[in-house]
């Protein structure tokens, strides 16, 4: 399947443990399409200095394709992250660096045209580059990642509300709060499935106004949640692109979660 991932590409730093990873949501879920089988494209920059470098040399030795990925001048971006004995993370400081300058060049956009999934977030920083993908045109599925952790997360029932129409899987990482949203979405756009990722809740998918819900998975020691959610969206989209119905593309992404759940980072490309 050729998917292109698109926004945010980071380094993970952890405070308390003094260890870096390659991260980001548009890295964690190229990541784990890769671990699914897939070759994705990933479209995102980093800046000129050293972690940029790093993270480069990083991407060459897992086999993932770096030729979208921008080097401009300035600083790469950066998530700081402190990690509860529970496992449980909590941001603890984002500088976005040159993913403000980050825009689509023709090359991309062809390779948006040409993909058969497409996954962009919302991510801080890259508004713009969110709206291009949104407004693009591509035969594909395209899939979209809205979360709570978003700068501007008040907005977002009108954003989802928005944006719904450009893409034919909606995420949120959310809360009960947005399960009458989803539900009249699905009933607005019966061609689209939204998924609500609810934690330790589990997760509720709408489509056509019905809901299929799946429990979180049951795990003897949760190690780091970081990066689960991207991971799930990606498992769930390898299944769902392959032509599964909603409760095995739910089922894949929760167990993809789960093995995400048990070790440090979100993925185990380290800086």
């Amino acid at each position: 399947m050729k998917a292109v991932c698109v926004g945010d590409l980071s380094v993970d730093s952890y405070v308390l443990q003094n260890a870096k990873f390659v991260g980001g949501i548009s890295f964690n879920v190229a990541w784990n399409l890769k671990d699914c089988g897939h070759s994705p494209v990933l479209l995102s920059a980093v800046g000129d200095d050293a972690a940029g470098l790093s993270i480069l040399t990083a991407l060459r030795s897992a086999n993932l394709e770096v030729h979208g990925v921008q080097s401009l001048p300035g600083a790469t971006a950066v998530q700081k992250i402190l990690l509860r004995p529970d496992g449980e993370r909590k941001f603890d400081g984002y500088t976005s660096g040159v993913l403000g300058q980050f825009r689509l060049r023709d090359e991309d956009r062809r390779a948006l045209q040409e993909a058969q999934l497409i996954h962009v977030p919302l991510s801080d920083g890259l508004e713009a580059v969110f709206a291009d993908v949104a407004e693009s045109s591509s035969a594909g599925i395209k899939a979209v990642d809205f979360s709570l952790d978003y700068q501007r997360a008040a907005e977002l029932p009108e954003l989802v509300r928005s944006y719904a129409k450009h893409f034919q899987v909606i995420f949120l990482g959310g809360t009960v709060d947005y399960q009458a949203l989803f539900q009249s979405l699905s009933q607005q756009y019966p061609a689209s499935t939204f998924v609500l990722t609810l934690g330790k809740a589990g997760v509720q998918a709408y489509r056509e106004g019905k809901e299929y819900y799946c429990p979180a998975p049951l795990l003897s020691a949760t190690v780091d949640t970081t990066g689960c959610g991207d991971a799930f969206q990606a498992a769930f989209l390898a299944e769902y692109c392959a032509g599964s119905e909603i409760a095995p593309a739910l089922d894949a992404g929760r167990a993809r979660a789960a093995k995400v759940a048990s070790h440090l980072g979100a993925t185990d490309c380290r800086l």
